[in-house]
């Protein structure tokens, strides 16, 4: 089971705009869940394939690199964490900052990686960007 401190190197990558470098610690078949009702990438995901796919209509959104910059892990000590992610200096293609804030609660396997994510988020400006900046 990964530690606190190999739980956050794996998301230190993100931190750096390092999507490939996270994604390499995330099981080809991750149960991957955006929670959210309106939100047209909100849904359950199977696979990283899937994820990528399904979200594609955000991620065509951005201007600049995704950084995801680790706010705070809580860390049950076995197989599961909630990490606390804030989106900074990302902007949208039309110019709107995007500052979005996440939690995703992980589960890894025996290996660290990770197998499973719930991830909760600001939808409303995850809708705005995507209608705001059409692929």
């Amino acid at each position: 089971m990964p530690s606190l401190e190999k739980i956050r190197a794996i998301f230190d990558t993100i931190g750096q705009g390092n999507m490939p470098g996270f994604f390499a610690h995330v099981d080809d078949n991750v149960e991957w869940t955006v929670k959210g009702t309106f939100c047209p990438i909100s849904g359950q995901y199977k696979s990283k394939e899937a994820f990528h796919n399904g979200t594609k209509a955000l991620s065509s959104t951005w201007a600049t690199p995704l950084k995801l910059v680790v706010q705070d892990i809580v860390h049950d000590g076995r197989n599961k964490a909630a990490v606390e992610l804030k989106a900074v200096d990302v902007k949208c293609k039309d110019g709107l900052p995007f500052t979005n804030e996440y939690v995703w609660v992980c589960h890894f396997n025996d290996e660290d990686r990770i197998v499973r994510i719930n991830a909760f988020m600001d939808t409303d400006l995850v809708t705005r960007a995507i209608q705001q900046n059409p692929a």
